[in-house]
């Protein structure tokens, strides 16, 4: 999305530790993810800081399953949503756990 304003985010190998796509508040706008696993994964998302977050424990703001076997996904808000402190994630292979999948999902967010 060149010149849209819009910011992209990367990840080719995510599992189950929590990186910040954006490290303060922002806007999520999409997330495609590709999971190569033979069995559903889940992207856990949060709006807190890295401090606060236990996988496992820590009810995420979103958790989106995948499908399984290099099944792309691609979850789409035209209005964007709002996140007050900051834009982080993790690859999980159940709702709200803190198992990673056997291999990392290749995620790539949009936001503002």
């Amino acid at each position: 999305m060149p010149g849209s304003g819009y910011d992209t985010d990367l990840r080719t190998a995510l599992v189950a530790t929590v990186v910040a796509v954006k490290a303060s508040g922002g806007r999520l706008y999409g997330i495609d993810v590709s999971n190569p696993n033979a069995a559903v994964a889940f992207i856990q998302v949060f709006d807190l800081a890295a401090a606060d977050i236990t996988l496992g424990t820590t009810v995420p703001k979103l958790s989106l399953m995948v499908p399984v076997s290099n099944a792309d996904c691609h979850f789409v808000w035209p209005m964007g949503i709002s996140f007050g402190i900051a834009i982080r994630i993790a690859a999980t292979t159940t709702f709200g756990g803190s198992t990673a999948p056997t291999t990392g999902l290749v995620v790539n967010t949009i936001f503002l």
